[in-house]
């Protein structure tokens, strides 16, 4: 055993001494004399010009219990990080989002802490040489208080024997901090495959953990049946991501393919006639197949295709995700069934036609009130009656564990692209960001790129149906509670019994009493707001951009639509709020003809 194996071990035993000291005066160990024996293992191994900081402690309100975490940064000794102030103690929308490390007992987990430990040294090297602006590494060690207490000393309310170590990578752009959370598993890929500009230090991304959490929120609710499927699932997409090839053929297939990047249109008419805030448009409709749907179906499709899956098996409300899948299936040669309400079949009918023609098989769904909810419980049922040969092309940012982190990285090319645009476009980032929310892939497609943007306000809006208090809605993040639906853990509605409430909605792809995981995170840290919008409103603002702007929207923007109508003329010409029209209408001209 060398001297390197020898401080691994030391180390090791030091942290289970402080935890043992602790117990002897009945409390639990403390994140910060976790933080100071890692950083007395850490410091002679430093390259020259680097140091290790004194750490601080920090209290995160984020639902109850509070957050505590303790910070290290391993730091160049000529670059100084923005610390928190004490005045941000408090305030969850200025300290951000902290991703959830799962507390655990350092005495049964030496050999992983070593194992951690012996890699840090070899990553923090490899990432120092490929990365100029790479200038620092945060270590954080996090636990929990009581809501009664207010200061990080209160030792004996910590809930765990030790606290689990994560850390995260600090670079300088434009002569500000940032910061991009990583595992550490995956140090070197998931820090470089994921830093962009504009990530301020004070907010994390809420990144899942390795259990598919967003804070409470997500995990995997399903029959045993299906677990080995998903663990086969997310093994695949994490390799994808590794494979440059496959990169370069998804980037490829969205470029010539699907048509990205899509325009972002300045609506010129419709801020003039709203009378305040510069409106832009993120331009999905003109994606191929009429939405924003494709980036995901194009992504999944070759991810079965990799696992050696050729029956492709999806649901559909508005019949958009329908099309987007059937004609990936098509394109790739698959086989693809999709199952539909009835009655979104018959509100959707041009869709149903196009995903036949397009040769897919189209099979009702007569159950329950025959909408998107009943339409995913029937492909759920044929995902475990045929799971070794067939892949579920799940169409938004929900169900379990990998579906909500991967439909979100499919869809990021939103937000990615509208960050870039703006920049050029406007010469800054918007003021809002805002999108509508049924399950929730456009708009966590959006706002991914955009959560670390502090100044950015994201807001979602769900469909009001005929109104809040009449119980004939589908806003879910509005007026829902926490509980489990469709293999995840998030808001959905629900009855005094805990009964799935029936939905309402004039628009088939809002009308889902569930909605994604990372949106019922951000609601609660705060850092998204979520609004409804009723059934005549959206049909307002459906015709409001198409007599001003010449675009006929898809109901379920209609809705964002409408609540811009609602905010811009409140605010000053100087603002500048950024829309996802997330489909095009042709598919909805027949339920406003009948609403009319």
């Amino acid at each position: 055993m060398d001297a390197y194996d020898d401080e691994q071990r030391q180390l090791c035993e030091e942290v289970v001494q402080v935890t043992k000291e602790y117990k002897q005066f009945h409390t639990r160990v403390s994140g910060l004399e976790i933080c100071k024996v890692i950083g007395k293992f850490l410091k002679p191994h430093l390259p020259a010009g680097w140091t290790v900081s004194e750490p601080d402690v920090y209290i995160r309100e984020i639902g109850r219990p509070r957050l505590v975490q303790w910070d290290l940064l391993l730091v160049r000794s000529d670059a100084q990080p923005e610390r928190h102030g004490s005045e941000a103690i408090y305030e969850p929308q200025q300290v951000g989002a902290a991703l959830e490390i799962k507390a655990t007992g350092i005495r049964d987990k030496k050999d992983g802490y070593k194992e951690k430990l012996g890699r840090l040294r070899k990553n923090f090297q490899q990432v120092r040489d490929t990365n100029p602006e790479f200038w620092g590494v945060l270590l954080t060690v996090k636990g929990t208080i009581s809501p009664a207490k207010r200061t990080a000393i209160d030792y004996e309310n910590i809930r765990k024997d030790t606290l689990e170590p994560d850390y995260g990578v600090f670079t300088l752009r434009n002569q500000r901090s940032e910061i991009q959370y990583g595992a550490w598993q995956a140090f070197t890929r998931e820090i470089l495959r994921h830093l962009q500009p504009g990530l301020a230090m004070k907010v994390t991304k809420p990144l899942s953990d390795s259990r598919g959490r967003f804070g409470e929120y997500g995990g995997r609710f399903v029959p045993e049946t299906l677990m080995a499927a998903l663990e086969e699932l997310e093994a695949a997409y994490r390799s994808a991501q590794e494979d440059a090839a496959f990169q370069a053929e998804l980037a490829s297939l969205l470029k010539h393919y699907a048509g990205r990047p899509t325009p972002l249109y300045h609506a010129a008419n419709l801020s003039r006639r709203l009378g305040g805030a510069q409106i832009y448009l993120k331009r999905e409709d003109l994606a191929h197949t009429g939405a924003h749907k494709i980036n995901n179906a194009l992504g999944q499709g070759l991810l079965a295709r990799r696992m050696g899956k050729r029956r492709i098996i999806a649901e559909t409300g508005a019949g958009q995700h329908g099309v987007a899948a059937a004609t990936v299936c098509a394109m790739l040669g698959m086989e693809c069934i999709v199952y539909m309400g009835e009655e979104d079949m018959r509100r959707q009918a041009p869709n149903v036609y196009r995903m036949r023609l397009l040769g897919a098989e189209v099979r009702p769904v007569s159950s329950g009130t025959r909408t998107l909810k009943d339409a995913i419980n029937e492909t759920i049922r044929d995902w475990v009656t045929n799971v070794e040969t067939t892949h579920y092309l799940l169409g938004s940012a929900v169900g379990p564990h990998p579906y909500p982190m991967m439909v979100r990285d499919f869809q990021s090319v939103i937000g990615s692209e509208a960050r870039t645009q703006i920049l050029e476009a406007a010469g800054r980032l918007p003021d809002y960001a805002i999108a509508c929310v049924g399950g929730g892939s456009n708009a966590i497609g959006l706002f991914y790129p955009l959560l670390a943007d502090e100044s950015v306000r994201l807001v979602g809006v769900e469909a009001g149906g005929e109104g809040i208090e009449t119980g004939k809605h589908a806003a879910t993040l509005v007026a829902g509670k926490p509980g489990v639906l469709h293999g995840s853990f998030s808001y959905l509605l629900q009855d005094d019994d805990g009964q799935v409430r029936e939905t309402h909605s004039v628009s088939a792809g809002l009308d889902y009493p569930g909605v994604g995981p990372e949106h019922s995170y951000l609601k609660d840290i705060h850092r998204a707001t979520y609004i409804a919008v009723t059934d005549a409103q959206a049909l307002e603002g459906f015709r409001l951009l198409c007599r001003t702007e010449g675009i006929i929207p898809a109901l379920e923007p209609a809705h964002a639509i409408a609540y811009v109508a609602q905010l811009a003329p409140t605010l000053s010409t100087d603002v500048i709020i950024l829309v996802c029209l997330s489909g095009r209408g042709d598919k909805d001209l027949q339920t406003v003809q009948e609403s009319t």
